[in-house]
Parts: structure tokens; C-alpha cells; sequence
């Protein structure tokens, strides 16, 4: 009978072992979940915190002058050059630092006047690179007033 009673004991010695470890595995899993969640949290606090800066960068643009674009996620200025070749000189510049950065921007192009939009076509609207290439334009256009050609 003792025989019959360690066998028994080992059975249910056994059927703990599968439960802890299928508890366990319900662990692992909860764990695999609190780390997404918290991966997605993560995302979105940087999604804020990005948009926090953009509209701050963006509100010191619209005080330079830029503005935002009518139904869209964009801003836009006009710039007035001397002549022509002063405009197009000034394009070219924007044109090169739009190539290193792999983005770039709407303009329209009429004698001495160059308007400029910028807008991310990837993320739908408005980026950090638009304003970084907005303050571009504008410290590249204030060296171009500085040349008497």
C-alpha cells in the first residue's frame, strides 16, 4: 500500500510540476504583453513629445513670417530677391541642403519671387525636417540680402 500511496504522490507531485509550469508560461506571456504595452506607451510619449516641439518650432516660424497652408499640414513663404539670378542663386542652395536631407520642397517660381512649401508627403503633414528646412530658407536668404550682386 505504501507503494500504491508514493505512486499516487508522484502523480500528483507531477500534475503540480505541469501547473507551475503552465503558470508559468501564463507569466511569460503577461510579461510579453506588459513589455508591448509599455513599448506603445513609449511611442506614444514620443509622438507627443514631438508634436510638442514641432508646434513650438512652427509657432516661432509663423512669427518669422511663414504661414500655415490652407486645408493642409504645410507651411509657406515667399521670398522677393533683387532679380532673378539672385532668386534662382538662392534656390540652388536650398536645392542642394534638400538633396542631403532626401527631402524636398514645393516651390513656384515667378521672376524674383519664390514661394516655398513644406510638407512630409511620408507622415501626412507637418515634420520636424519642414522646420528644419524652413529656418534653412530662411538663414540661407538672409547671407543672399547680405550679397550686393
Amino acid at each position: 500500500m505504501n507503494m500504491y500511496k508514493m505512486e499516487n504522490n508522484m502523480y500528483k507531485m507531477e500534475n503540480n510540476m505541469y501547473k507551475m509550469e503552465k503558470n508559468m508560461y501564463k507569466m511569460e506571456s503577461n510579461m510579453y504583453k506588459m513589455e508591448n504595452n509599455m513599448y506603445k506607451m513609449e511611442n506614444k510619449m514620443y509622438k507627443m513629445e514631438n508634436n510638442m516641439v514641432k508646434k513650438e518650432n512652427n509657432m516661432a516660424l509663423l512669427d518669422d513670417g511663414w504661414q500655415e497652408v490652407d486645408g493642409r499640414d504645410a507651411i509657406k513663404k515667399e521670398y522677393v530677391f533683387i532679380n532673378f539670378i539672385e532668386a534662382w542663386s538662392w534656390m540652388s542652395s536650398i536645392a542642394l541642403e534638400s538633396e542631403k536631407n532626401n527631402h524636398h520642397p514645393e516651390w513656384y517660381n515667378v521672376y524674383n519671387k519664390v514661394e516655398v512649401i513644406w510638407s512630409t508627403h511620408d507622415v501626412g503633414g507637418l515634420s520636424l525636417l519642414d522646420i528644419k528646412m524652413g529656418y534653412f530658407c530662411d538663414n540661407t536668404y538672409k547671407r543672399h540680402e547680405q550679397n550686393d550682386y
